[in-house]
């Protein structure tokens, strides 16, 4: 009796907010100022890398659980003929959480599969959802991690998999993976599968601005619509493919 996999995809909004309270504060000593001596180039050079470190900090806050939002989360439901899009009706991100881990534990006999683009272990959506959850004073059903700080084994990485035996580190996007294994144009029920180049448009959408047009006027949801519809038929693609 084969497994039923479930696949899914979480998008993720800044919180600028946040970043300054759980970011690794600026330590001027860190700055190596070599043989400067004049004191404003010295305050210059310190001014610099303050900012500079802020900047990154802004720019990778997405890819924090503690300074981000889940904003949406995309699912296909093994065996069904629609996708999900958690959040489409702009519901607050506790109800996004709520509504998810009430279908995994509807589900908790099935695989739930996600893309990381890496063979690091990362494990960032999963790991996304549950800080989140616990951030929003939400917890997990039973065993989504262990208390050895393993997560559970209904999650699979599906990037783990396609780089099996690889050098590390290694890393993919979920994009070309599925133009490497040739299912670009493939029909997977809910949709069919295209490139990040078959969804290019003026507006300029990609993952780290989709939470601004999700949060737009009826065009711009639209394409975010189609933008995270394409990630889980990518998803389904890969993992119909690869996983036995």
């Amino acid at each position: 009796m084969s497994i039923k996999t479930n696949v899914f995809d979480i998008e993720t909004s800044p919180r600028l907010d946040l970043v300054k309270e759980f970011v690794k504060p600026f330590k001027r000593s860190d700055v190596k100022l070599g043989n400067l001596k004049d004191a404003e180039k010295i305050a210059a050079k310190l001014e610099h890398a303050e900012a500079n470190h802020w900047q990154q900090a802004n720019d990778k806050c997405q890819l924090n659980p503690f300074t981000s939002e889940i904003c949406a989360i995309g699912i296909h439901l093994d065996g069904d003929k629609e996708e999900i899009l958690l959040g489409q009706y702009q519901e607050s991100e506790v109800m996004i959480l709520n509504e998810f881990w009430e279908l995994v534990e509807e589900r908790s006999s099935h695989r739930w599969a996600y893309f990381s683009g890496s063979n690091n272990k990362s494990a960032f959506d999963p790991r996304h959802v549950i800080c989140r959850s616990w951030a929003n004073n939400i917890k997990p059903p039973v065993g989504m991690v262990s208390e050895q700080g393993y997560l559970s084994r209904c999650f699979v990485d599906l990037a783990q998999v396609f780089l099996a035996g690889s050098d590390y580190p290694a890393f993919v996007g979920a994009d070309m993976a599925a133009k490497q294994l040739g299912l670009i144009g493939q029909d997977v029920g809910f949709s069919t599968v295209k490139s990040k180049e078959d969804l290019s448009n003026d507006e300029g959408l990609t993952g780290k601005n989709f939470w601004k047009f999700w949060a737009g006027d009826d065009k711009q949801k639209a394409l975010a619509s189609e933008y995270l519809t394409n990630d889980i038929a990518i998803n389904r693609a890969i993992a119909n493919l690869i996983l036995s």
